[in-house]
């Protein structure tokens, strides 16, 4: 069964301080442990993958993933010859992992979880591509992150003389796919969702 949404949150701050919490490796296991399922975490050896220029930057949010996206978790590498195409470049790609159990049958049953993830970040354009999957159930998910500056609406209570202060609007798109079965379990549902949030 394959599954997508979408969502969006303003956030009062701005994109420098935003776009640094939720893409940051140093920032991945708070965020993954918002899952109470991710109870133990390891952040992998971070490689590099190359991609083309606009390769993340080109990517938009809508109801199926887009046929060039790239898959985060697929072993791709770079080589000397990425470093001198023009039409190529760098990204940083961060790897982890977590494991722990989740309830099933009304928490009647605790079932092992392992989780396996990356991410790509695209700093120019303020874009993540995040891949995660349970290998052993067959759930995988992609996450599209992107991040714009906006000037956030009056304050009602400050005078008119104030500066509009700068906040951040965050868009993620999810695509997934999971077994028929497993998507009747509120625990699936509930990960795509706060998987990476």
């Amino acid at each position: 069964m394959s599954f997508s949404m979408t969502h969006s949150v303003v956030l009062p701050y701005p994109i420098g301080r935003v776009f640094n919490v939720l893409s940051d490796a140093e920032h991945m296991e708070r965020l993954q442990k918002l899952t109470p399922e991710a109870q133990d975490f390891s952040l992998l050896q971070p490689d590099s993958v190359s991609l083309p220029n606009d390769a993340l930057s080109s990517l938009n949010h809508g109801y199926n993933m887009p046929e060039c996206c790239p898959r985060p978790r697929e072993s791709m590498g770079t080589s000397p010859e990425d470093t001198e195409n023009a039409n190529m470049r760098i990204f940083p790609r961060a790897r982890f992992e977590f494991s722990g159990t989740v309830p099933i049958l009304f928490g009647l049953i605790n079932r092992p979880l392992s989780v396996s993830g990356a991410q790509i970040v695209d700093e120019e354009a303020k874009v993540v591509l995040f891949e995660s999957g349970v290998a052993a159930q067959g759930i995988q998910e992609v996450k599209l992150r992107t991040f714009h500056e906006i000037l956030l609406p009056d304050n009602p209570n400050g005078g008119s003389g104030e500066p509009r202060k700068l906040g951040t609007e965050v868009k993620e798109t999810i695509w997934g796919s999971c077994p028929f079965l497993l998507s009747r379990y509120p625990f699936y549902s509930d990960f795509s969702l706060q998987g990476s949030d």
